[in-house]
C-alpha cells in the first residue's frame, strides 16, 4: 500500500462504491438557458449598430437556442458582442473533468477575477465568466493518467499496481490537490461568477474547511456535495461576512464521508449542523446521505430556542443516517413539509420527530 503524499490521488483513480439508492441528481434536468444579452455583457449596450442586437434580449436570447452548436465558434468571431452571445451558450453549462482545457478554462477564470479586481468592467472584452450557470466538478481518472504519465492498467481498490512510480503519484497528488482543486475553489464566488447557480460536486475526495467556508459566500442556489470527505473535523463559523450575507441555498443534496482511518476519531456532524445552519431560510429541498452508520450524526446540544428554522422547506429525503439526537430532525420535520423520505431501520429519534409534527 502506499502512503505519504501519493496517497491522496488514490481517492481520484481508484473506484468509488456507493451505499445510498441510485444517483439521480440533474439526469432529468435540462441544461440552463442563456443569460440574457444584457447581462452577460455586464449592462453595457451592444458595440454594433447591426439590427439583430437592437432586438429585445429575450427575442435575442430565442433566436440564440436556434443557432446550431457547431455555428457558434463562427457566430463568435463577428464581433465582441456575438462573441458574448455565443459564450451565453457555450459557457451555460460547463464540466470539469481535469482535462488540459479544464484547467485552461479555470486558470482563465482565474485571471479574469484579477483583471475585475483591478479595472472592473472597463476591459476590452466582457467576462466569459458571467455566463456561467452550472458547473460540474467529475474528473476524468484517465485525464489524470494522461497527465501524470501513470499506469492505465491494475488499478483496484486496494490501490495501485506494484510497478507504479511513487515519484509520480507524488507528483500527480500535488498537482491535483495543491494546485488544481484549489484554483476552482477560488472561482466559487461572486466576483468571477456571479450567475453561478448550480455546483454539482462528483469527486469523492476530501475538501479543505476554506471550502466549505467559499462554498457558503458563493451564489449557488443548487448544491450537491456527492461523497466529499473531511481530513480533520470542522464546521463554518459564523463569522461577520456570514451575516452580513444570505446563503440563498435551495436545493441540497449532501452525502458525507469519511475515510476508515478516521473513523471514531472525528466526525462529520459539525459541518453538517452548520452547512444546515446557514442554509435555513431558503432551503426548500434536502437530502441528506451517508457512507455508513459509522459515523453517527450529532448535534451541539442546540436548543429548541436556538435551533435553526426551515420555513421553506418542502422535501426531505434522508438516507442511511444515524442521528444521536433528535434536535436537528425536530427543526428538519415540521408541517410545511409536502414530501419526505426517511430511514425506515428503527430510528427512535425519528419517531420523536413524526409524533411532533403528528
Amino acid at each position: 500500500m502506499m502512503e505519504g503524499a501519493g496517497r491522496r490521488v488514490l481517492d481520484v483513480l481508484s473506484p468509488m462504491l456507493s451505499s445510498g439508492d441510485p444517483d439521480r441528481y440533474g439526469r432529468e434536468k435540462v441544461l440552463p438557458p442563456p443569460l440574457c444579452f444584457d447581462r452577460v455583457n455586464e449592462g453595457r449596450g451592444p458595440s454594433s449598430t447591426a439590427l439583430l442586437l437592437g432586438l429585445p434580449s429575450e427575442i435575442l436570447g430565442m433566436i440564440l437556442t436556434k443557432v446550431a452548436s457547431d455555428s457558434l465558434a463562427s457566430l463568435a468571431l463577428v464581433s465582441r458582442d456575438c462573441l458574448q452571445l455565443a459564450r451565453s451558450r457555450q459557457f451555460a453549462s460547463i464540466r470539469l473533468d481535469y482535462s488540459i482545457s479544464s484547467s485552461e478554462l479555470v486558470n482563465r477564470l482565474i485571471l479574469e477575477g484579477y483583471e475585475f479586481s483591478v479595472m472592473g468592467t472597463d476591459t476590452s472584452i466582457p467576462r466569459l465568466g458571467v455566463c456561467i450557470r452550472h458547473i460540474t466538478v467529475t474528473t476524468d481518472s484517465d485525464w489524470v493518467r494522461i497527465r501524470h504519465g501513470l499506469s492505465r492498467r491494475g488499478w483496484d481498490l486496494e490501490g495501485p499496481p506494484a510497478n507504479e512510480s511513487t515519484s509520480r503519484m507524488v507528483a500527480a497528488s500535488k498537482a491535483f490537490f495543491g494546485r488544481y482543486v484549489p484554483a476552482i475553489q477560488a472561482i466559487l464566488n461572486h466576483t468571477i461568477l456571479p450567475h453561478l447557480e448550480l455546483l454539482d460536486w462528483e469527486d469523492a475526495i476530501d475538501l479543505p474547511q476554506l471550502f466549505y467556508e467559499k462554498l457558503a459566500l458563493s451564489p449557488i442556489k443548487h448544491l450537491k456535495l456527492f461523497r466529499v470527505g473531511i481530513d480533520k473535523q470542522c464546521s463554518i463559523p459564523l463569522r461577520e461576512s456570514f451575516a452580513t450575507q444570505t446563503w440563498p441555498l435551495r436545493t441540497l443534496h449532501l452525502e458525507l464521508y469519511l475515510r476508515k482511518d478516521l473513523l471514531g476519531k472525528i466526525s462529520t456532524g459539525p459541518l453538517c449542523e452548520s452547512i444546515l445552519r446557514l442554509c435555513s431560510p431558503t432551503l426548500e429541498y434536502l437530502r441528506l446521505e451517508t457512507m455508513g452508520e459509522e459515523d453517527p450524526y450529532t448535534s451541539s446540544g442546540a436548543t429548541i430556542d436556538t435551533l435553526p428554522r426551515f420555513p421553506n422547506l418542502r422535501r426531505l429525503s434522508i438516507g442511511r443516517v444515524e442521528f444521536e439526537d433528535s434536535s436537528m430532525l425536530q427543526a428538519l420535520i415540521h408541517n410545511g413539509l409536502r414530501h419526505w423520505r426517511l430511514p425506515g431501520h428503527g430510528l427512535q429519534p425519528t419517531r420523536i420527530s413524526l409524533n411532533a409534527v403528528g
